[in-house]
């Protein structure tokens, strides 16, 4: 059955689809903003213990663990930031995510492959939204410098805000300023609730 392994060819970053290249230096920069503001170890999800494909990391806290699925996007042409929550089927094609795959969303908003923000989603609000359980969807997300120009498209993402850290102002040093770490701590209590 695998007798044919050497011919498939290994992903390396320069070869891996745009959007995969993307996801890699936001995770590296997810990971040093946690680990380091708020003593939080990032693990790469172990089959074993992650029991799903959808999951990219594992988060762990004190009283808390998370199964994290990572997204990141600069803008499309279009000017909008936008992720495929959809995870592969195999011949089935693409399927949508379940609501038991993962515990939290968390995709990073990259202007000029720069992290800007993040937003932090638990899973229970995507299926309030019903972009989880459903079928597969884009998700467009709407950072504040980046909202919808229509007043009635503005009230429709308007919950995304609730889930957001402005990380603009961080320079990749070793520590998150103050407000962002305060409001990734908020957002992460929320998961304790």
């Amino acid at each position: 059955m695998f007798s044919q392994c050497r011919r498939i060819p290994t992903c390396v970053g320069s070869r891996c689809a745009h959007a995969e290249q993307q996801d890699q230096p936001s995770r590296g920069n997810l990971a040093f903003a946690v680990r380091n503001t708020i003593q939080w170890s990032r693990l790469p999800a172990a089959k074993s213990l992650a029991g799903s494909m959808s999951i990219d990391s594992v988060l762990r806290g004190a009283s808390l663990e998370l199964r994290v699925q990572e997204k990141a996007r600069n803008r499309n042409k279009r000017g909008i930031y936008c992720v495929d929550l959809s995870r592969h089927g195999g011949r089935l094609g693409k399927l949508a995510y379940r609501s038991a795959d993962f515990d939290a969303l968390v995709s990073t908003v990259l202007d000029e492959l720069k992290v800007a923000g993040l937003f932090m989603f638990p899973t229970k609000v995507l299926e309030r939204h019903a972009l989880v359980d459903q079928k597969p969807v884009s998700l467009q997300l709407y950072p504040p410098w980046a909202l919808p120009k229509r007043e009635s498209a503005r009230m429709k993402h308007a919950w995304q805000l609730d889930h957001f850290v402005d990380l603009r102002d961080w320079k990749g040093g070793d520590a998150l300023p103050s407000c962002c770490r305060d409001r990734l701590l908020d957002l992460l209590q929320g998961f304790e609730d």
